[in-house]
């Protein structure tokens, strides 16, 4: 299993894909090893992480009530 975190961008870099390039070759380098599973950790303020990690395709671990799951679904939306 991989692990993918503490991924971050210069303030005066964001905005310019970088971030989404370095979480693609993590995940190809994961793949290349053969590893079928990759998590990752995150904190909730960090909205536009969270969002690139749902469009990479992570999926959340739900189950801490009805609140954090409805936030949750409106990321997936916004």
């Amino acid at each position: 299993m991989g692990k993918l975190g503490w991924v971050v961008v210069h303030p005066d870099w964001r905005g310019k894909q970088i971030g989404r390039a370095v979480c693609v070759a993590a995940l190809h380098d994961a793949h290349r090893r053969g590893l079928g599973t990759v998590i990752l950790n995150t904190e909730d303020f960090r909205l536009a992480a969270v969002r690139l990690y749902l469009d990479l395709g992570f999926a959340p671990v739900l189950g801490d009530g009805p609140e954090q799951d409805a936030w949750w679904r409106s990321l997936r939306v916004g």
